[in-house]
């Protein structure tokens, strides 16, 4: 009787073992199959796309983030109050030339606080344009020449990422104001404007558009646009001005940053989620449009209206 009393009780212990057994296998076994599909659970949809998107060998984010370029310092080798960039096609000699005559001629020597820069791409230029753009950097010393960038109007957009990382990297300044070659600011009260803000800091000055629609046609269309019907606000983007924090947050997440065709909207964009100052002025004048009196910046300017702009104000 004890025998087989003993024989049962040793059943039901291999049994109560068995099930706890089979109960772990089966947890093991879930896990295992949660791993394996937890992107597509985290983002349902089609396979395809989001294998697209990164999930197809190691996953791109962890290299997505914030690098502070300040830690250069030992290339940083130029000081100014304003940096001001101008963006140049690299064939622009009549245009870079007409900037030294006209609004920067005079200003640069009775104001130590601005420095200058004309910026363009060299990739897949010729040898014959490449030796005139040495000559003219040998006399002026005002070029920075973008390597491996082709410089067209649909890299526009990189550009301007490009010009913003060097910035970053090679100049110790408070704003930064953006000039396509055909703006003709004027200083002097950019300048004063500029000091008597309190803050140095979130600073985004241009003429925005507000609830503009998503452009689906022509020279500036926007096919890459899927995230809502009108963009973002922005500073029109023939000159605006940016304050050191905010060139530092485009520089530093650059690597991250989706680039639509057209810069402007791109940057507002990109500064959507922060907390700034986004100062619509008027007194950035499209040709579009009549200009005040106290106006600031003149955009989109021809040679021969530059040329009068720069008698009538000397």
């Amino acid at each position: 009787m004890l025998t087989i009393m003993l024989e049962y009780v040793m059943a039901k212990w291999n049994l109560r073992y068995f099930l706890i057994a089979c109960v772990i296998v089966i947890a093991i076994e879930t896990i295992v199959i949660l791993l394996r599909t937890k992107p597509f659970m985290m983002f349902p949809g089609n396979p395809s796309s989001i294998l697209q998107k990164g999930w197809e060998g190691d996953l791109m984010l962890p290299s997505c983030r914030y690098t502070n370029e300040d830690r250069k310092a030992s290339e940083v080798f130029l000081s100014c109050y304003v940096f001001i960039a101008v963006i140049v096609r690299p064939d622009g000699f009549e245009n870079r030339n007409l900037v030294r005559d006209t609004w920067y001629k005079y200003f640069t020597n009775d104001h130590p606080l601005t420095e200058l820069r004309f910026f363009l791409g060299t990739y897949g230029l010729s040898d014959s344009l490449l030796q005139d753009l040495h000559h003219e950097q040998k006399r002026h010393n005002d070029l920075v020449m973008l390597e491996g960038l082709l410089d067209s109007y649909h890299n526009l957009t990189r550009k301007t990422v490009m010009v913003m990382k060097w910035t970053s990297q090679h100049v110790n300044f408070t704003y930064y104001l953006k000039c396509d070659d055909d703006s003709y600011p004027f200083l002097d009260p950019i300048i004063g404007e500029l000091q008597e803000r309190t803050l140095t800091t979130r600073l985004y000055w241009g003429y925005f558009f507000i609830n503009l629609r998503v452009r689906g046609h022509g020279k500036n269309q926007d096919p890459l646009w899927f995230l809502t019907e009108t963009y973002t606000p922005f500073a029109i983007g023939g000159s605006y001005i940016l304050s050191r924090d905010l060139i530092k947050v485009i520089a530093g997440f650059e690597q991250c940053l989706h680039l639509y065709p057209n810069e402007d909207t791109s940057i507002g964009l990109w500064l959507a989620p922060f907390q700034l100052e986004r100062k619509h002025d008027y007194r950035f004048c499209r040709n579009s449009q009549p200009c005040p009196h106290n106006t600031l910046i003149f955009l989109g300017r021809s040679r021969k209206e530059m040329l009068s702009l720069f008698h009538f104000s000397h």
